[in-house]
């Protein structure tokens, strides 16, 4: 079983704060995406993707499936719009999918208690099951949220430098519509998947009525950073997806603090 994930401060805190212990799931051997050539580069990224539709939707957390989703995360700006939206499509789908298997999770732990013709090992042992595939659901739920959401921030970085070199250079604006690809459509489709995400039993997968604040934080801190980006505000779709985020960190009396602290002084929401 793999250790756990935790949101770290930043996407490359994954890579320097390696943690040989295993006591929380970090990135071991990163992938220098540099070495290769286009055409190997797509086979790797094809090669990721498969691996992510072929295994179970937890496989997301075996180290060697993890370092390579977060090497093409991390060298998501340079990679062609095919390998993009070949990655985008493969977690985005995966994480879809992981949602409604929550509540059928929830559903195998009531059957267990209900069942009542197994002996106390037999019991024991279930019950063990259902907790560690909870918690690769958990760690699993996380790890595709903590992506997507980076994904996101990196190409809207992305987006915006090449809007303002459009501006000035005239033959930049060219060259940007061959080399573009459709991201609109994307960012739209993940700020709604990160949004239904808030609405499931989250107490299941975190043990608790309160999320966990890891995850809480990390879903904060960047429902702020996008709603200063005005670009991204005039994509409806993902316009209409950061209220959930903002509300469902309200109603966590900590965060609501914590965010009225921080957005009181220049707030321009």
């Amino acid at each position: 079983m793999a250790p756990p994930f935790v949101f770290p401060h930043t996407l490359t805190s994954l890579e320097e704060d390696n943690d040989s212990d295993y006591t929380r799931l970090t990135v071991q051997n990163p992938f220098p995406l540099s070495s290769l050539r286009p055409p190997e580069l797509e086979e790797f990224v094809k090669g990721v993707s498969f691996d992510l539709s072929d295994k179970e939707l937890f496989c997301v957390e075996e180290q060697e499936v993890f370092d390579r989703v977060y090497s093409l995360v991390k060298g998501f700006a340079s990679l062609s719009p095919g390998c993009k939206l070949n990655l985008v499509e493969s977690l985005r789908s995966n994480l879809s999918v992981l949602l409604p298997n929550v509540d059928s999770l929830s559903r195998s732990g009531s059957f267990l208690s209900r069942d009542g013709g197994h002996d106390e090992s037999d019991e024991r042992g279930g019950e063990q099951l259902v907790a560690d595939r909870v918690a690769s659901h958990r760690n699993a739920f996380k790890i595709y949220t903590f992506f997507l959401v980076h994904i996101v921030l990196i190409e809207e970085s992305s987006s915006s430098s090449v809007n303002n070199a459009t501006k000035v250079v005239a033959s930049s604006r060219k060259k940007q519509s061959v080399n573009s690809w459709n991201w609109e459509p994307q960012r739209g489709r993940i700020m709604n998947l990160i949004s239904n995400s808030l609405e499931i039993n989250l107490s299941l997968l975190f043990g608790s009525s309160d999320p966990d604040e890891n995850y809480l934080s990390f879903i904060m801190k960047n429902a702020f950073l996008m709603f200063e980006n005005a670009l991204l505000l005039k994509d409806s779709d993902a316009k209409d997806a950061l209220p959930y985020n903002w509300d469902m960190c309200y109603e966590v009396p900590l965060y609501s603090t914590i965010m009225c602290f921080h957005s009181a002084p220049d707030s321009q929401i």
